[in-house]
């Protein structure tokens, strides 16, 4: 019998502005606190929302972490307590998620996904 592997989902807020461009490719990593133990095969839920107006948008994206850089790592380069992630090409755009199911997953500090 073949065992999944278990793999951690990191839900997060991004930006409108963020959020397209992860969407399209142009930017192909995120620069976060690193408050969550971001590892390499976690996934990353970017749900974006509008802090103007103050609510989420409905649109959701899925990516693996392909390489995570901490401030321990590049002393130099980053301000302690940050990471940059580096993200998988392309994987799922949502816009089926509900603002509960939402706010219910980012209320969670670590989701627990299998794959």
């Amino acid at each position: 019998m073949e065992s999944k592997e278990e793999r951690v989902v990191h839900t997060v807020k991004c930006d409108p502005d963020f959020f397209d461009d992860v969407r399209t490719g142009r930017k192909p990593f995120e620069v976060r606190k690193d408050d969550r133990n971001y590892q390499k095969g976690d996934m990353l839920c970017l749900v974006e929302f509008d802090r103007i107006k103050a609510r989420f948008t409905g649109r959701v994206i899925l990516r693996k972490i392909t390489y995570v850089l901490n401030a321990t790592q590049y002393a130099d380069g980053l301000q302690p307590g940050y990471s940059v992630l580096g993200l998988d090409a392309f994987m799922r755009v949502s816009t089926g998620w509900n603002r509960r199911q939402i706010e219910g997953d980012l209320d969670d500090e670590l989701i627990t996904a299998t794959d």
